[in-house]
């Protein structure tokens, strides 16, 4: 009897889980079909997505004949993210799948945000990859840092289960040469449902 409870228990608690972190992931990706294929991610959506494809190297597959790996993208700009709460200047969100992905229905998600302040950067970093490493099963944070030892780029892996299977989220920030000019920080998040 105690273990059918202990069971229970655990099956209730992954359910809750895993609901709770693909909502999570939803309003980070500005409310996304995560689950959906690659055309179907974007469908309900209210931003105004472009759709693209760009030419891949070209390789050989096992019969010698010549394939590309095109890359399809749909982008698009936007102010306001439900999950963020520091004031943006702009963010670009795309989903993107090559030609070799198609079959599996692998895609990633890429979306950069843009603040004014390197503070709204980091409180943002910092309340996310908390936020986010609740759901992991496995987190690995890497950094590169500068000849003065200032962190010129940090980014955290996050992999987390999902209805679907397993998920991998990064959240990064860099210091590209040049940004104290453009006075922007960038906070990239990038999604693979894989």
């Amino acid at each position: 009897m105690k273990n059918i409870a202990i069971m229970v228990f655990s099956f209730v608690h992954l359910a809750l889980f895993g609901q709770t972190s693909s909502e999570q992931l939803k309003k980070l990706f500005l409310n996304l079909d995560l689950k959906g294929n690659f055309h179907d991610v974007i469908k309900g959506s209210p931003l105004a997505f472009e759709y693209g494809i760009s030419r891949g190297v070209p390789l050989h597959d096992a019969n010698g004949k010549i394939f590309y790996n095109d890359k399809s993208n749909y982008f698009a700009n936007f102010a306001e993210n439900p999950i963020i709460e520091s004031k943006i200047r702009y963010g670009i969100i795309s989903i993107a799948q090559q030609s070799q992905e198609i079959q599996s229905g692998h895609f990633s998600i890429h979306e950069t945000v843009c603040f004014s302040s390197e503070d709204a950067m980091m409180k943002e970093y910092y309340k996310l990859t908390g936020l986010f490493e609740e759901f992991a099963y496995r987190v690995k944070t890497s950094m590169i840092l500068k000849e003065n030892d200032d962190i010129k780029l940090e980014d955290t892996e996050i992999l987390i289960k999902t209805e679907t299977g397993k998920a991998t989220l990064h959240i990064s920030y860099h210091f590209p040469d040049g940004w104290q000019e453009r006075e922007e920080y960038q906070l990239v998040f990038i999604y693979s449902n894989y």
